[in-house]
């Protein structure tokens, strides 16, 4: 493996290159990207793999000192329980995320692969003289390349307010649906989670809609799609990165003859359904509020097979140990 290239300069697109540089010290690395998009820059919070990522590159005294991140060790649920206002969740053991301004983590991931960055938009693969491709460029219009994911929310208002010295995420529940507020250095970025068919908040913010899908076929041959143009869903539990990172782990054993094109793509579809039960799980049994939203939420669940989920075939999902799944129910 001589050269990858990257379509995308977003957040997948910049972890991407970090893992393919750290496992491909040699490789040679071209990032395209089209300057008439430009990536979201908020507070966003990962899972686990990202700073083992990260770490593997630089130590943790100068990634805090230099980028505008913050630790993450676990997460406050606000109002989600009708018996207990506030539902605790800290990561097992030892272990810990990250709260991160995208912009800077794009900076510190593109500046330890030694990317190439391009201003030009790719529209035909066969246009890249790469070994492998990664293509960040965004959802496709051809809506049978991809498998609709349940669940109640399509829309965001982004906004700031002071900074606050905490080193978890919030996620409060509010009349329309839900809040997060991530701690960063120098402010809390905050996001108000609704759905616009159901109501329309009064909330200063910047809207971003969004849609909840999984592409069909993520892997090839010749690469595999990545970041918004495989995968999205809502931010509850930050299971977009590590999704992300998993498929570069994917790609890593196609490109090394260890894994087929079919069966990577299969163990994608199957982790985006785990994820799509995972955050209906956190809907199932409402909240503090009897709102038109939180009926909504409700129905949708009481129509989910949660069998799966609850089988718990597995040690832990995403932050949450198994004994610890079954005790979200407790809480209500």
């Amino acid at each position: 493996m001589k050269k990858i290239a990257i379509i995308g300069s977003g957040n997948a697109g910049a972890i991407s290159s970090l893992f393919f540089k750290t496992f491909f010290k040699d490789i040679e690395i071209d990032v395209f990207y089209d300057s008439k998009k430009q990536p979201t820059n908020v507070g966003q919070g990962s899972a686990f793999k990202l700073p083992e990522l990260l770490y593997m590159n630089e130590n943790h005294y100068k990634i805090f000192k230099n980028y505008n991140f913050t630790l993450k060790k676990g997460v406050l649920y606000k109002d989600w329980g009708v018996k207990n206002n506030y539902i605790w969740a800290p990561f097992f053991g030892t272990s810990h995320a990250l709260h991160y301004d995208a912009k800077d983590l794009r900076d510190m991931c593109f500046k330890y692969s030694s990317a190439k960055i391009q201003d030009k938009k790719i529209n035909n693969w066969d246009d890249i003289d790469a070994d492998f491709i990664i293509d960040c460029s965004g959802k496709s219009k051809d809506s049978d390349d991809y498998i609709n994911l349940k669940n109640p929310l399509n829309a965001v208002l982004l906004f700031e307010e002071e900074k606050k010295d905490i080193s978890y995420t919030i996620a409060e529940t509010t009349k329309d649906g839900w809040c997060f507020k991530i701690p960063l250095q120098d402010r809390l970025n905050c996001g108000y989670l609704f759905n616009d068919n159901i109501s329309e908040p009064n909330i200063d913010g910047t809207l971003i809609k969004f849609s909840n899908y999984i592409h069909r076929n993520i892997f090839s041959k010749r690469g595999a799609i990545n970041g918004y143009k495989a995968f999205f869903i809502e931010p509850m539990e930050a299971t977009s990165l590590d999704f992300y990172l998993e498929i570069c782990e994917l790609s890593l054993r196609i490109i090394e003859n260890k894994l087929s094109v079919y069966d990577a793509s299969t163990i994608m579809l199957q982790s985006a359904f785990r994820i799509e039960s995972f955050l209906l799980y956190h809907y199932s049994k409402g909240s503090i509020y009897n709102t038109e939203f939180w009926k909504f939420s409700k129905k949708l669940c009481d129509s989910y097979d949660f069998s799966d989920l609850l089988s718990l075939n597995y040690n832990n999902f995403g932050f949450w140990p198994k004994e610890n799944i079954l005790d979200w129910f407790k809480y209500h």
